[in-house]
């Protein structure tokens, strides 16, 4: 029996969720019969006829896909292509799998919460060592069962990094995680599956920290645990061990600004981090009680000040718009409240995506919640954001994003509104009305895309507005400060590292 588990994501990436599948379901007590491979391929480069035809040659008995919000569209096309027993699993599956099995009846199994057992005990069921029946987070047309009680023991997963490094020599981005769950228990979230945290063996962590950490070829690992944070002294020793590497390397994980100290602090300055991110979301105290969430303005801001006395420009801050019991204005607000915290490198904003499984997809009706599209994750409006509201935030965030792709452009606008006595954000519309047709979207685009269209979506828009920089500044320039340059004579030498990035992505797709 061949097994093939396909991962579908970034161009020159490599998902994780295969590989460690595949590396702890070839521990399972099933003699030499079985085999298990995987295959990974691209949301951007790879179409879903190329995707299948690869896919099919394998000769796979058994395919297995992991589904995320960035990649179900693309897996729905795949589906009808594909030969062989198909199963489906991933964060994007739970809550809905006969809704799935119905509309894809190229789709045999969905797997529901950790894939782990479940796949071991569904190739034993195959290979007549138990009932498929039985098997606990597996749902066919026939039967749905309940995932585990149980999950993995963490310390069960061997070590698979080095595998991902002998098929993949020239990676230079990784992501590695070194926990499960996530205490917080946001209502558009699932992370996990479960609020309890769980931790993978130190020493496990180490040892594939070292294979990493060994690869010439990367440059930045991102640690997707929910919060890296929540054990500092663990956190502590592996930070430390990427510090003793002396490895030239971005490393990003996600944090809660209220566990921030100057300890941590410290380390993350004797690392080379190009960015340290503080996910904020909202500061709408409606907001934050609709998705469970607690803020301590004070205690975020003492931090940030700290942050930003040492890192500057490194710091990103994100926002959600769409969320319940927010709306534009509170949105609008919280995005003045980022704007005036001091230099910060980007705002990272997008709408709300509300994931399978999660209580606000349970509860969409409670909370007005209308989503979009067929697979329906991105919020279209809820009882307190409308459309109307979503469009202007879409707005707001687009020209937060242009004018913070050129550091001289930001201060100038900053420093236009304390002159003015206006608020940061009105300066900023004030500005994106002033401007010619040409440099505006058609359509304003979500700024942190979910999938390949809204990529090439956002990409197209900022064409517009890269291709014109300079006539943007000239504007800006104009009607702001009197036709004198000042500190913009010289802005064609203060782009980000982000603008770079954008117009790769741009000539990539040839937006």
């Amino acid at each position: 029996m061949r097994v093939l588990l396909v991962g579908i994501y970034d161009t020159n990436a490599v998902s994780l969720a295969p590989r460690l599948l595949a590396a702890h379901a070839a521990r399972g007590d099933y003699g030499e019969s079985v085999k298990f491979l995987t295959r990974e391929f691209s949301i951007f480069k790879d179409e879903p006829e190329d995707i299948a035809r690869a896919i099919n040659a394998e000769g796979a008995d058994i395919v297995g896909l992991s589904a995320y919000v960035w990649n179900i569209a693309l897996i729905r096309a795949v589906l009808p292509l594909l030969t062989g027993r198909i199963i489906l699993g991933g964060p994007q599956v739970t809550g809905v799998e006969t809704k799935l099995l119905a509309e894809n009846p190229a789709l045999d199994m969905v797997v529901t919460g950790e894939g782990e057992q479940v796949l071991v005990d569904l190739i034993q069921a195959l290979c007549g060592r138990g009932e498929l029946a039985a098997v606990a987070g597996l749902t066919t047309r026939e039967f749905r069962n309940a995932p585990a009680a149980q999950p993995v023991d963490l310390a069960l997963i061997p070590p698979f990094y080095g595998d991902i490094f002998r098929d993949h020599p020239d990676l230079g981005w990784i992501a590695f995680q070194t926990s499960r769950g996530c205490p917080f228990g946001c209502r558009y979230c699932c992370w996990g599956s479960s609020r309890a945290m769980r931790y993978h063996p130190l020493e496990q962590v180490l040892a594939e920290l070292e294979v990493i950490l060994a690869q010439p070829s990367i440059t930045s690992i991102y640690f997707c645990d929910s919060d890296l944070l929540l054990n500092k002294p663990r956190t502590k020793i592996i930070l430390e061990r990427v510090i003793a590497s002396e490895r030239n390397v971005d490393v990003r994980f996600e944090f809660n600004a209220e566990h921030l100290d100057d300890e941590v602090l410290g380390y993350l300055e004797r690392m080379t981090s190009k960015e340290v991110n503080f996910g904020l979301q909202t500061t709408n105290p409606a907001a934050l009680q609709a998705i469970g969430r607690r803020f301590d303005p004070r205690r975020f801001k003492e931090n940030f000040d700290k942050a930003s006395a040492r890192f500057g420009d490194r710091i990103t801050i994100d926002l959600i718009y769409g969320l319940p019991g927010d709306d534009y204005a509170g949105y609008k607000a919280s995005m003045e409240f980022v704007l005036t915290l001091g230099r910060i490198g980007r705002v990272l904003t997008n709408p709300l995506l509300v994931l399978p499984g999660s209580e606000f997809f349970k509860e969409r009706e409670r909370y007005g919640i209308e989503l979009g599209g067929r697979d329906g994750f991105a919020v279209r409006r809820t009882g307190t954001f409308s459309a109307a509201d979503m469009d202007l935030a879409r707005a707001l965030s687009f020209w937060v994003a242009v004018v913070f792709l050129n550091t001289k452009l930001r201060d100038a606008v900053t420093q236009a509104a304390k002159a003015r006595g206006w608020a940061v954000t009105d300066t900023l519309l004030a500005f994106a009305d002033i401007l010619p047709p040409e440099l505006k979207p058609a359509r304003y685009p979500d700024m942190v895309p979910s999938e390949r269209e809204n990529f090439r979506q956002r990409n197209a828009a900022l064409a517009r507005v890269i291709a014109g920089y300079d006539h943007l500044v000239a504007c800006f320039v104009e009607a702001f400060q009197d036709g004198k340059t000042g500190d913009l004579a010289d802005h064609s030498l203060a782009y980000s590292d982000q603008y770079v990035k954008i117009k790769r992505f741009i000539a990539s797709d040839g937006a």
